[in-house]
């Protein structure tokens, strides 16, 4: 339990861009682990306008200091809010004007 609190403590990271592209329906997402957490792909949830997008953050692992590229596709119309949860809670969103496109 203690792990997990300090897991918490340690983990930040970064909506480095959001951009969404109308002709495709597509939205890319670039994520930066600013932390000191190993974090994992496939524990790392997508939410679009409140709806889950399971599996689009991929496997494998995450590590400090590394960016990322999330596609998300089938958006129509381009999002409102896009909120992104790691698996220890942590989450950051965008919304509106942040998203590009």
């Amino acid at each position: 339990q203690v792990d997990r609190g300090i897991d918490a403590l340690n983990t930040e990271f970064e909506i480095e861009s959001a951009a969404y592209d109308d002709s495709s329906d597509k939205l890319t997402l670039e994520l930066e682990n600013t932390g000191s957490t190993t974090l994992s792909r496939a524990g790392t949830s997508v939410l679009v306008d409140g709806d889950i997008k399971p599996g689009v953050a991929g496997e494998g692992l995450w590590v400090p200091g590394e960016t990322i590229t999330i596609t998300v596709d089938g958006v129509d119309p381009k999002p409102d809010r896009v909120k992104i949860v790691v698996e220890n809670g942590i989450a950051e969103t965008v919304q509106g004007g942040e998203i590009e496109g």
